[in-house]
């Protein structure tokens, strides 16, 4: 009998974590489909942005991209709703940091409150 409970403890949590990372893919496509969100697709190539490299890696110390969470959602490296949504998170504050441009601070800006309020609806589940 205790094995049972067991198994079936530890079967639960391989259920919820494969519903909490399935909900997560589902944001993670809603946001690389939505127009503003090609800055974010892959990691940042300073060149490419008129930064200086060696100042963008000193300031921004974990950069982070849509490519890699959906790597780690891929090799089920999250192991929480959170892990995943700092890690989004930390692209919107990654951009802040060097995005002067109010084209895209509304970008990031809309992109936030999509992802917002998909997270929270992942939260409630």
């Amino acid at each position: 009998m205790k094995r049972k409970r067991e198994y079936d403890e530890v079967m639960t949590t391989k259920r919820m974590k494969f519903s909490f990372i399935s909900q997560c893919k589902e944001l993670l496509q809603d946001l690389k489909n939505h127009p503003w969100s090609w800055p974010f697709k892959t990691p940042i190539k300073p060149e490419e942005w008129n930064l200086d490299a060696n100042y963008y890696f000193a300031v921004v110390k974990f950069p982070m991209d849509l490519s890699r969470i959906e790597e780690k959602l891929d090799k089920n490296e999250y192991d929480n709703v959170e892990s995943f949504a700092n890690d989004v998170r930390k692209i919107w504050k990654n951009s802040k940091m060097f995005n002067l441009e109010e084209k895209l601070k509304k970008m990031v800006d809309t992109l936030d409150c999509i992802f917002e309020e998909g997270i929270a609806k992942i939260k409630l589940h």
